[in-house]
């Protein structure tokens, strides 16, 4: 009878350090849930820096080219690089509000 009892104590013993250990690998990889998925979530930026924007069609193919031109101008190109329009430069005028 007493191997019984020590038998019985055995496995009490495993059952209670096996529900710690199951909940201290809870917690832990909660935490670290916790830590890791800030990383992964997109963080919206306040500025965009590009030296060329290039829009596309519906086909995925390029329709317009924006360029940052001399004296604070935009330019607008055709894929092939001719100019169609060029906006501001030394000829715009400030606009006072």
């Amino acid at each position: 009878m007493d191997s019984t009892s020590s038998l019985e104590s055995r496995v009490v013993a495993l059952e209670t350090s096996l529900r710690r250990a199951r909940l201290l690998a809870l917690v832990l990889g909660l935490s670290a849930l916790m830590i890791l998925v800030p990383a992964f979530v997109p963080q919206a930026q306040d500025v965009v820096t590009t030296r060329r924007l290039v829009l596309t069609d519906a086909t995925d193919s390029a329709a317009v080219v924006l360029l940052a031109g001399p004296e604070a101008s935009v330019i607008i190109q055709t894929p092939s690089g001719e100019e169609v329009l060029r906006l501001g430069g030394a000829a715009a005028r400030r606009v006072g509000h």
